[in-house]
């Protein structure tokens, strides 16, 4: 039904289903945008579902994917905001009633590469990314209340396209 650019991520399920998230060209009036789309291998053919709301509309120019502890898919993009010169950092995951929601992981700035995903075993979700602003490598973690940013290194303008994996215990 659209276009699919470059940005892919892969995932396979605990029962080894493969999912795909990726971005797809969508045309609205007489520009276009990337969404990020979930796409899982079912039944011998691929599935798609956009992850994205309608509105706001989202530019996602780098994408990652994670799966939780029940396999649920948390996509996450670095979307730009053409108007402000800027992006954002979002995710999205299912909530309760299987519906997608956008959630912003940081404030605007700029970011370098694509985030890196990883969901621990209670299902708490973590990622790694650059922010230029500063320089920085960051992680975020999301609890109860919300994000919880972290700055890991921020003495060499290090973490462009980092890379997250966690331990038994969760660490990253």
């Amino acid at each position: 039904g659209g276009v699919l650019s470059s940005n892919v991520a892969l995932a396979r399920t605990s029962t080894g289903q493969l999912r795909a998230a990726a971005t797809m060209r969508v045309y609205i009036y007489s520009s276009s945008d990337e969404v990020p789309i979930l796409l899982s291998w079912d039944a011998g053919r691929w599935r798609d579902e956009v992850t994205a709301p309608t509105y706001p509309v989202v530019n996602a120019s780098q994408l990652a994917m994670g799966l939780g502890p029940t396999d649920e898919p948390l996509v996450c993009t670095i979307d730009l905001v053409t108007y402000f010169h800027t992006a954002e950092l979002l995710c999205y995951a299912r909530d309760g009633s299987g519906e997608w929601r956008r959630d912003r992981v940081d404030a605007p700035g700029s970011y370098g590469g694509a985030p890196s995903v990883a969901v621990d075993r209670d299902g708490l979700p973590h990622l790694a990314y650059y922010d230029m602003n500063k320089k920085a490598l960051i992680h975020a973690v999301k609890g109860a209340t919300g994000w919880t940013l972290e700055t890991v290194d921020a003495s060499a303008d290090v973490g462009r396209d980092a890379s997250l994996a966690l331990d038994a215990q969760g660490h990253p």
